[in-house]
């Protein structure tokens, strides 16, 4: 099973334990979350892109949070904070 942990872009910073499990292209929270292991898919990934689903707090959204470049996920346009080029996650 492939998980996300924090990367250098990340507010947190880079940190040990994931944060996300992908499981049939779904993102759910980890045991490294700080809101604990969850159920519901938080983001859904398509096309080398991530989508955030109903049971992320601030709701789905028809525009791509994250994309996926070499195994790490960068922030996208429509994320909250806005593109990056600093990766916040990757993907082990």
């Amino acid at each position: 099973m492939m998980r996300l942990y924090p990367d250098s872009g990340h507010p947190n910073g880079i940190g040990m334990a994931p944060w996300f499990f992908i499981q049939d292209d779904r993102l759910f929270p980890d045991v490294g979350h700080p809101e604990g292991k969850g159920t519901a898919a938080w983001f859904s990934l398509r096309e080398g892109k991530v989508y955030p689903e109903p049971a992320l707090a601030q709701g789905a959204g028809g525009t791509a949070w994250f994309r996926v470049q070499n195994h790490k996920l960068y922030t996208e346009a429509g994320h909250p904070d806005g593109p990056g080029g600093t990766p916040w996650y990757v993907i082990r």
